[in-house]
């Protein structure tokens, strides 16, 4: 507006000028004052010295005026606007503030809590609410150090609603459970809460929450704040014993495994202050009575060091129309005898495979008897059943996923604890389990235990359709000789180192002689066939009434003995006996 003032002046005074004429060269030495009055034969000088003096005048105002003009960008104060008193522990709030002058250049701020524990505030000014207490604010603009601060009141707001979140209401008599809630809003509640059991000779719950049976049967349980304003309710079911219940399971899992069983694996470790060993086995179910394991056998010193190492398969099965099928629910401790044998469970298994009694030995996996084939759920059961009823429990359950943990002190000196996890599918079957049986010396205190044995077992369980009954014939030509060759051992009467007769040498008086299998075919058959004596040329020499193994030199003289293979393959051989 000032520059506007001056152009006019200036225009004011230009149209004077051109006015004046010649009278505009009025000798300037005169100087009038600007706001002075004048006569009429003056006037046209006297106008002409005031435009003169005008415009110089305003010059000098137009310079003073470009300087008094000049903005100031600076900051000048920062002030919060709209804050709240209070804030619920929990919430979040975005403050606002106001930098003055509102086209300051800088308008940068920070913010600073004098409690973070009880509210934090974000470089954008978002405070959070985090425990009960006062807390100021401080915002400071990076122009000028500028500062405002306002006081929050953190505050805890009133529950509008308490609810119990436990899915699980079903709880055994040898295990507990732990109650669980929530509070909405969802913030941490002053005062806590408090229990109201409604049937106490059931079942007790202590301040936290932890529900401990007493006997079978239901109890409502009441969940208050400590202000008494929200509640809720639930109802819990004591049970029978967690083993029992583990156990009624097992049998009906037992039930799916001779029917939906198909593969699995287990590893089975033993450890001792002297020397550790792990088994581990992998099957595949192809019918009833049909299964095939592969199995490994690693035994370790009291260095760690491998001292024995196995690798093998087998089979476990029946005979049926001249298919084998190889038995281990029975044992063939000796030879006495071995025709009825060989008729009730015939010779089997593959190239490099070991002998059913052998398999027996070294397995862990099948060991339940004639009443179960697979008998993995029968096993456990009968384990969770071996622990001393007095024992100590503290098991534990999720859904289908069951803990028993229990610890036994037999004697003074000697500590046992179990631990079995089970875990089953929703048909109830057991699809995982590991079994861990272990034994301390405590002689010197339970503190101070000693590890002096332990087993761990594992296993894996996968249920589907089976193949059809006949995928594992095994033919049992396969396990009898089609063609041999054979040497003589001999050891004498009351010496336990055998000797090998070679040719015709001759053999003491006394002796017992057997045949050593060599050069056989097939191969499958060296563990199953075997050579019996089946007849002598001199009976006062050797004597046989029976196919034997093994014949006894009775007299001094010769004799061929005739040698046959289960099948009949004859061979004969001379003999001497001094």
């Amino acid at each position: 507006m000032k520059k506007s003032k001056i152009v006019t002046l200036l225009a004011i005074g230009w149209l004077s000028l051109s006015s004046c004429g010649e009278t505009s060269s009025l000798a300037s030495s005169e100087t009038p004052s600007v706001y002075s009055s004048v006569s009429s034969s003056e006037e046209e000088s006297t106008s002409s010295t005031i435009v003169e003096t005008s415009f110089e005048e305003i010059s000098s105002e137009v310079e003073s005026s470009e300087e008094t003009t000049s903005i100031d960008y600076s900051v000048q104060a920062v002030e919060f606007i709209g804050t709240p008193s209070s804030i619920n522990i929990g919430d979040t709030y975005q403050l606002s503030w106001v930098v003055i002058p509102s086209f300051a250049k800088n308008k940068s701020v920070t913010f600073i809590s004098s409690n973070n524990s009880i509210a934090s505030v974000s470089a954008l000014g978002v405070v959070s609410a985090l425990s009960n207490g006062t807390v100021s604010i401080t915002v400071t603009t990076e122009d000028g150090s500028m500062t405002d601060n306002c006081s929050i009141d953190v505050i805890t707001p009133e529950a509008q609603l308490l609810k119990f979140t436990n899915e699980i209401t079903d709880v055994y008599l040898d295990s507990q459970l732990q109650l669980t809630w929530k509070f909405t809003p969802s913030i941490i509640i002053d005062g806590g809460v408090k229990f109201e059991v409604s049937t106490p000779e059931v079942l007790s719950v202590d301040e936290n929450g932890l529900v401990t049976p007493v006997s079978e049967g239901s109890s409502m349980v009441l969940i208050r704040n400590t202000s008494d304003t929200v509640s809720d309710t639930i109802t819990i079911t004591i049970l029978p014993t967690l083993v029992e219940h583990v156990s009624s399971l097992l049998e009906k899992s037992l039930e799916n495994e001779t029917t939906s069983l198909i593969s699995g694996t287990s590893q089975i470790t033993i450890e001792s202050s002297i020397e550790s060993s792990t088994t581990t086995e992998a099957f595949e179910v192809y019918s009833d009575n049909e299964i095939l394991i592969d199995s490994n056998y690693t035994s370790y010193d009291s260095n760690n060091r491998i001292s024995n190492y196995i690798d093998y398969k087998r089979y476990q099965g029946y005979l049926e129309n001249d298919a084998y099928y190889e038995i281990t629910d029975y044992f063939i401790e000796d030879d006495l005898d071995y025709e009825n044998v060989l008729n009730r469970y015939p010779l089997g298994n593959r190239t490099g495979e070991i002998s059913e009694g052998t398999a027996l030995t070294r397995s862990n996996l099948y060991n339940s008897g004639n009443d179960s084939t697979y008998g993995i759920s029968n096993m456990l059961k009968d384990k969770i059943a071996n622990i001393p009823s007095d024992a100590i429990f503290s098991n534990s359950y999720n859904n289908l996923n069951f803990t028993i943990d229990a610890e036994y002190t037999d004697n003074e000196n000697t500590l046992t604890e179990f631990v079995f996890l089970l875990n089953f599918d929703e048909n109830g079957s057991l699809t995982s389990a590991s079994t861990s049986t272990s034994t301390y010396d405590i002689s010197l205190g339970e503190s101070e235990k000693v590890l002096t044995n332990s087993t761990r077992e594992i296993y894996e369980l996968t249920y589907g359709e089976r193949q059809l009954p006949g995928a594992l014939i095994i033919d049992p030509n396969n396990y009898y000789f089609s063609s041999y060759d054979f040497y003589l051992s001999y050891n004498s009467e009351g010496d336990n180192e055998e000797d090998t007769l070679i040719n015709n040498e001759k053999v003491p008086l006394g002796s017992y002689i057997y045949c050593i299998v060599q050069n056989s075919l097939p191969n499958t058959a060296i563990d199953y066939d075997r050579l019996n004596f089946i007849s002598s040329s001199n009976s006062n020499v050797v004597n046989i009434t029976t196919p034997n193994n093994q014949v006894n030199c009775r007299s001094i003289g010769t004799t061929t003995l005739t040698v046959t293979s289960v099948r009949g393959i004859l061979h004969t051989v001379d003999i001497t006996v001094i």
